[in-house]
């Protein structure tokens, strides 16, 4: 969490690199995730979204989910760029950050 806090702009700088056709939606959604990361906030209430079909979270911790969400979406990317590896071709990675951004969707609305 401190090397995120302490690189915040190059990791925002890295996500919207080359990403031009980002809607604008995108880009608040990225920005709204770093801003609660860095928060460390806990809620006295939980909030419950589904992450992926079958897999409903509930939590507390909404500052932890959203680092959780930035870090698989900035490795997904750092992962594309680079080609992939083996199995994990840059579909199967891009697939992952489109998992991430759509966690990231339903975590935003349900707060």
């Amino acid at each position: 969490m401190e090397a995120l806090r302490s690189n915040k702009r190059d990791v925002l700088l890295y996500l919207n690199k080359d990403r031009e056709d980002e809607t604008r939606e995108t880009q608040k959604l990225l920005s709204w995730a770093a801003y609660l990361a860095e928060e460390n906030l806990i809620l006295s209430q939980p909030v419950t979204y589904v992450e992926a079909p079958l897999r409903t979270i509930t939590t507390y911790q909404i500052s932890w989910y959203a680092a959780h969400y930035l870090a698989a979406v900035t490795h997904a990317r750092s992962q594309q760029q680079n080609g992939g590896w083996g199995m994990f071709t840059t579909g199967w990675w891009q697939s992952r950050e489109n998992d991430a951004f759509n966690a990231f969707t339903q975590f935003e609305n349900s707060l």
